[in-house]
């Protein structure tokens, strides 16, 4: 029976959450534990994010999530343009997870459109009603209380990346892993 678990790497923009989690990601790997979900990889011009690419930790596969160079037809989220193909691709992420049951599930980022019943909020929900856990959250801190009640979620882990490094996080999350 899957842990009923919530994981939430946590910090602010740019400080590393999605970098932690695929040095997580990978711990939990090596130690022979089969993970599946998306991580959300961002890309700098200047000072500022350009672009957001979505991969799919399965096959490494990537598409545009988002830019900040204007699309028509693509819904708008604060300064970027969210690509409709990433959101059916990261469906069917979402689809094969259902599927083989991983040990752990990894979805990156969630935040201020999710709580705003945009975004992955659609997957979100799908997750939660199929009862797939443990799964592992990167929320930005300003909104990791919003997000917490938003979802209900009452059985959580919180890792701040200024306080956390991925062997830590790797080890807590694998001791309560069902044998």
């Amino acid at each position: 029976m899957p842990v009923h678990r919530v994981y939430i790497v946590t910090g602010e923009k740019g400080e590393g959450k999605t970098n932690l989690v695929e040095n997580v990601v990978q711990c939990m790997r090596r130690q022979g534990y089969t993970i599946r979900g998306f991580i959300s990889k961002g890309f700098w011009k200047g000072n500022d994010r350009s672009h957001f690419e979505l991969t799919d930790l399965e096959n490494g596969n990537k598409i545009l999530l988002c830019t900040r160079t204007p699309h028509k037809g693509w819904p708008e989220w604060g300064p970027f343009y969210f690509n409709p193909e990433a959101f059916a691709n990261a469906e069917k992420i979402v689809d094969s997870c259902l599927a083989s049951k991983p040990d752990l599930w990894v979805m990156d980022e969630i935040g201020k459109y999710e709580i705003n019943g945009g975004g992955f909020d659609f997957l979100i929900q799908k997750l939660l009603k199929a009862q797939v856990y443990p799964q592992l959250w990167v929320v930005r801190r300003s909104y990791v209380v919003e997000i917490i009640e938003k979802y209900g979620m009452q059985n959580i882990s919180i890792f701040d990346v200024a306080n956390h490094i991925a062997p830590q996080i790797c080890r807590e999350i694998a001791d309560q892993l069902p044998e």
